[in-house]
């Protein structure tokens, strides 16, 4: 018996056999990190929220701010060029950490010599010295191990388990130390210093190949071949993902960014951008079999639609309560932004996977060219909305916009993977109606119940209950196959 449980943990310590196994061990891997990271995030966020104002948290976002721009123009993307790239990376990666040092030490002198200049855009004096800090964060990074690339490459998601989780350890440990000495945004710059120096050190613990300061420049054209589409990706990326924060932050001001970022970031509770990183180096395996790669494709999709869709829901339907309890009502404002967000996050989930799918088929321009779409669409909607509605209207502004590139998103995968809309609606489908049926419930509850602090957890259960059984009933009725997906993703992750 002590020899099966041993054989069983050292599986999962040290995943093999079969990519679909593999894929789903560090499926594992990657939400056992979420787990830990959000539980110790939330807990670092809860007390932080109660002792910091919002326009700390507005003061710590311009900063953020300003490292995503540099190092969105800046990115190289050899990291993904590594990753899909067939046969042995071992002679690349000398070259690749090269690239990644002296990038790391221009992004810090530009961001110390700039910082000035970035507080007086945000009219935020007091940013000047936390961005001159903070860019010593962005040295500490360049210093990474670029062999940690095999972590994704070679599906060794349980080292890239002990490399994040060290950094969240330490940003939980070192902010929350720093906020009863300080009370102010250096709680937050401290936290984010340890992170970086946490994972730069395991970094190298974790991985027995050790760069040398080894430049090819034959190499470096032939990764910079690949990754020149993964910049401009990343390029745009960043005006998707902080370009209403910057519009929000000149128009309205630094508590009013922190507002908005913390909406941001609760609405990535959810994690579904860190299972989408298991999701392309399991792609890239199978590149080369369309008809497996349309099928791991479509189950991924029923598997986020069958696990985020309701938790969306159940956040949109108890935000105002979740806030009050756990944040403070100090935080109240920012409630409908965060049930926007939430239900952005969903649907730009599924062309987030669909990204995976094209870069896995090595056709970044695709999603480089997709973002570039979503990123006019948040552009046209995005000043009016913050002008007439403030945050809210920021939100809104992403929503729109992730909504109507996510269904562009999905067109264009059918013509490159004969995919149609019954494929998509048979994958989404059912998760989506019992997710509105389990609001149904949770809100009807809600009328019923006098709200105190114990009714949120009630609401949870509730829509815990309902949304299984719903889904139980529904998949037996109409036979949705969700049952036999579950079981195949069970044994996956123990045999």
């Amino acid at each position: 018996m002590l020899l099966i449980v041993k054989n069983k943990i050292a599986t999962l310590l040290f995943p093999s056999g079969s990519v679909s196994r593999r894929a789903m061990k560090g499926s594992f891997w990657l939400l056992l990190f979420r787990i830990f990271d959000q539980l110790f995030g939330f807990v670092k966020t809860m007390v932080l929220a109660r002792l910091l104002a919002p326009g700390d948290f507005g003061i710590f976002g311009i900063a953020i701010i300003a490292i995503s721009l540099l190092e969105s123009f800046s990115q190289t993307g050899f990291f993904q060029a590594l990753v899909q790239k067939t046969g042995d990376i071992k002679p690349y990666l000398g070259t690749a950490w090269v690239v990644q040092v002296l990038r790391g030490i221009t992004l810090a002198v530009l961001l110390f010599l700039a910082a000035p200049y970035v507080a007086s855009f945000f009219n935020t004096p007091p940013a000047t010295l936390v961005l001159q800090i903070v860019s010593i964060a962005v040295l500490i990074r360049a210093l990474e191990n670029s062999a940690i690339v095999y972590f994704s490459k070679d599906l060794e998601f349980h080292k890239l388990f002990m490399y994040q989780v060290a950094g969240s350890v330490a940003d939980v440990a070192v902010s929350l130390g720093a906020v009863f000495l300080f009370q102010s945004v250096w709680a937050l710059v401290l936290g984010y210093l340890a992170a970086n120096v946490a994972r730069t050190v395991v970094s190298y613990l974790v991985c027995a190949f050790k760069p040398e300061w080894n430049f090819s420049l034959a190499k470096a054209k032939e990764l910079t071949y690949f990754g020149r589409w993964i910049f401009a990706g990343n390029i745009v990326g960043f005006f998707i993902n902080q370009g209403e924060s910057v519009f929000v932050g000149k128009l309205l001001g630094a508590v009013s960014l922190g507002f908005y970022q913390m909406a941001y970031k609760i609405s990535s509770i959810l994690g579904i951008d860190i299972v989408a990183g298991a999701i392309f180096p399991a792609f890239s395996k199978i590149q080369n079999d369309r008809l497996r790669l349309k099928s791991a494709y479509l189950k991924t999709l029923q598997l986020l639609a069958f696990l985020f869709i309701p938790a969306a829901g159940g956040m949109v339907i108890v935000a105002s309560d979740f806030v009050s309890i756990f944040l403070g009502r100090q935080w109240l404002p920012m409630v409908a932004s965060l049930q926007m967000l939430v239900v952005a996050g969903v649907i730009w989930s599924f062309g987030t996977i669909t990204g995976r799918l094209f870069q896995a088929l090595g056709k970044p321009k695709t999603n480089t060219m997709m973002g570039f779409a979503r990123l006019v669409l948040l552009l046209i909607f995005v000043y009016p909305a913050i002008r007439y509605f403030g945050i809210t209207g920021a939100a809104l502004a992403v929503l729109v916009s992730s909504s109507l590139a996510a269904i562009w998103y999905l067109i264009v995968s059918f013509r490159a993977m004969a995919f149609s809309w019954r494929d998509v609606v048979a994958a989404i489908g059912l998760p989506l109606a019992n997710a509105l049926v389990m609001i149904a419930g949770v809100f009807t509850i809600k009328l019923l119940v006098v709200s105190n602090p114990f009714s949120f957890f009630l609401y949870v259960v509730a829509g815990a209950a309902i949304y299984v059984l719903s889904s139980y009933l529904a998949d037996k009725i109409f036979h949705g196959g969700m049952r036999t997906l579950l079981k195949e993703c069970f044994w996956l992750l123990i045999r």
